[in-house]
């Protein structure tokens, strides 16, 4: 009887969420989020194909320990700066406690980036998409 609440309770606050467009900073942070803990199916939805094939590569250069690494840390992410143009969206958005990859042949760290993503806005649907996500110096 209290899973069958909860359930619905879950299901009505989907069905809310839905309803509300998200603003591109929300989308930002939700698909660096993807990207940080390598949820594919999460960023498939928000971000364009060559943002997803970016995550696969991260994804495909982790060892096996840096895996189990991914798992055991929590990233918190944050804007830092926007700015909307038209269609488009600069964001900087910082990552707290995320698994970095600094070059190939280096292991993966916990530690603090910056992160500068470009969204799009699909005139059609009114959502934002990501168009690029790269590391920030």
């Amino acid at each position: 009887m209290t899973r069958n609440i909860l359930l619905s309770a879950l299901f009505l606050m989907l069905v809310a969420a839905c309803n509300k467009a998200d603003t591109p900073n929300q989308v930002g942070e939700r698909a660096l989020m993807a990207y940080l803990r390598c949820s594919l199916t999460d960023l498939k939805q928000i971000a364009q194909p060559q943002v997803v094939e970016q995550m696969r590569w991260r994804l495909s250069n982790l060892s096996g320990e840096e895996m189990q690494q991914l798992l055991a840390v929590e990233p918190q992410v944050s804007t830092d700066n926007s700015s909307v143009e038209g269609n488009t969206c600069h964001l900087l958005l910082n990552a707290k406690d995320a698994l970095l990859i600094d070059s190939i042949g280096q292991p993966a760290h916990v530690g603090n980036r910056q992160f500068s993503l470009v969204l799009v806005k699909d005139s059609e649907k009114g959502t934002w998409r990501v168009e690029s996500l790269e590391e920030s110096e």
